[in-house]
């Protein structure tokens, strides 16, 4: 059984989270344009923590999905391994309506 996402009943972490990865995405289709693979395994891995119910570790990654790769240190960033194969914006979106 589907959940809304924004269920106003819902917990406000989870409605802040899912409304992040939403706007996100929103943002990506209105540009329009791909994510970045840092962006899309960024937005990937929010929606597992969302999955998991760790909503303050989801808006720890959406705030690195919407930073550029550039502000974060060069090395670590080069160390992160990918989890999963980057999304163009349609897939993510399909990915986020599973919710």
């Amino acid at each position: 059984m589907a959940v809304d996402p924004i269920d106003a009943a819902g917990d406000p972490s989870r409605r802040e989270l899912v409304q992040r990865i939403d706007v996100f995405i929103t943002m990506l289709e209105e540009w329009p344009r791909d994510p970045t693979p840092w962006e899309s395994e960024h937005v990937l891995r929010a929606l597992r923590a969302l999955n998991e119910g760790d909503y303050a570790r989801g808006m720890q990654i959406m705030a690195w999905a919407e930073s550029p790769v550039a502000y974060y240190v060069p090395d670590a960033a080069t160390k992160q391994r990918a989890q999963y194969v980057p999304m163009n914006t349609a897939g993510l979106r399909s990915r986020f309506n599973l919710w």
